[in-house]
């Protein structure tokens, strides 16, 4: 009973439980509630994240996606440019569309951008070598496609820079590609996504869909944010941290209320066990009761035999038993009648005289068994 009790306290205090983990979720800065951070760079030249990746993941196929929210109308804006040697524009994005590039291919895709000033929204770009094709998508659509060179990869050993254009590897920024707004979720991915993964992950800036990439996503953005910056990059809330803290604890909620109802079924075959355990113990206080019982019965007898044989008239108690019951001790069952033997239970009888030399035994006993030891 103590553990049903137990379980519906349990059930009760559920609803504080889950306050108490989203008040211990949503306060301090770990390294979990960290990644929900958005990133917003100053409006210099020098405020950007420069480092130097391991490209080798998407030597033959990648696709880079990020939330963007533009807030710098001046020149071109770049938020990402990977440049390599021989190569400064190997991959370019920015958030006007203006310079889009691809192995120093430029395409002008500045119509084709259209969202509003201060506003958040979703930008990829996608490549491989098989489909020798480079994709652009904003907001989960599929804005802009282009052939690229034959036999083409992703050269290596290059430098990415976020916030600002390079003009060769990890140099020439300056003020005319100044990002200057805001980001999100910037995540690199190893292979060229489809339309539709890139469409479930535009649909909710506050989903979790990149995640499920898993090594796929070798770029990461938790991993962005612990990267060195330069000038004034700030890390802000990225204004999903309630949305995100609800799912968790709607994900912790279905644990608790699995993890009560194992608690039930428990309990219950406690319950059946503590039931089997009562009837053993009413079992074996029957057995005990029993057993004096019979202690008590044996004790009766030992006295009854120690009386006959304290007797020296008649072997056995005749208020209990026929005295043939004497031929069942050790001296006479089974044994020959013998004279000496016959002797002894003369006083008894005289029949007996009749079986001298006759082994002593069932029949035997019977057959005198109705008389009855001499007063």
């Amino acid at each position: 009973m103590s553990a049903v009790k137990n379980s519906t306290n349990m059930k009760e205090i559920l609803p504080l439980i889950l306050i108490i983990l989203l008040l211990h979720t949503s306060t301090g800065d770990s390294t979990d509630n960290r990644r929900y951070n958005a990133l917003k760079f100053g409006q210099t030249a020098n405020d950007y994240i420069l480092y130097q990746p391991d490209m080798t993941p998407f030597e033959t196929g990648f696709t880079v996606c990020s939330w963007i929210r533009k807030l710098w109308n001046q020149a071109h804006p770049t938020w990402f440019s990977y440049a390599v040697s021989g190569q400064p524009y190997e991959i370019q994005i920015g958030d006007d569309g203006f310079e889009t590039l691809i192995f120093g291919d430029d395409t002008d895709l500045t119509s084709l951008y259209t969202v509003s000033h201060g506003t958040w929204f979703h930008n990829c770009m996608g490549w491989d070598s098989a489909s020798q094709t480079r994709n652009v998508y904003i907001n989960g659509v599929l804005v802009d496609s282009k052939a690229t060179p034959a036999g083409r990869t992703v050269g290596l050993g290059g430098y990415l820079v976020l916030g600002n254009e390079q003009h060769g590897p990890g140099t020439g920024m300056d003020g005319n590609d100044i990002f200057g707004g805001e980001m999100y979720k910037m995540n690199v991915f190893s292979k060229k996504l489809t339309n539709a993964e890139i469409k479930e992950m535009a649909a909710d800036r506050c989903s979790e869909v990149e995640e499920q990439y898993g090594e796929e996503r070798a770029i990461r953005w938790e991993d962005v944010l612990l990267e060195r910056r330069t000038g004034t990059v700030t890390e802000i809330k990225g204004g999903c941290e309630i949305t995100l803290l609800r799912a968790k604890l709607i994900q912790t909620e279905i644990k608790l209320t699995d993890t009560l109802g194992k608690l039930d079924e428990t309990n219950k075959e406690l319950d059946e066990t503590t039931d089997e355990l009562n009837e053993i113990s009413k079992e074996l206080n029957e057995t005990t009761e029993q057993l004096s019982r019979t202690t008590a019965e044996l004790t009766e007898t030992q006295a009854e035999l120690k009386q006959v044989k304290e007797n020296p008239d008649c072997p056995l108690n005749s208020t209990v038993t026929s005295h043939w019951d004497l031929l069942y001790s050790d001296e006479f069952f089974g044994e020959i009648l013998t004279a000496n033997n016959l002797e002894l239970l003369s006083k008894t009888t005289t029949k007996l005289g009749y079986f001298e030399g006759v082994r002593i035994t069932e029949k035997i006993i019977q057959f005198f068994k109705n008389d009855q030891c001499p007063k």
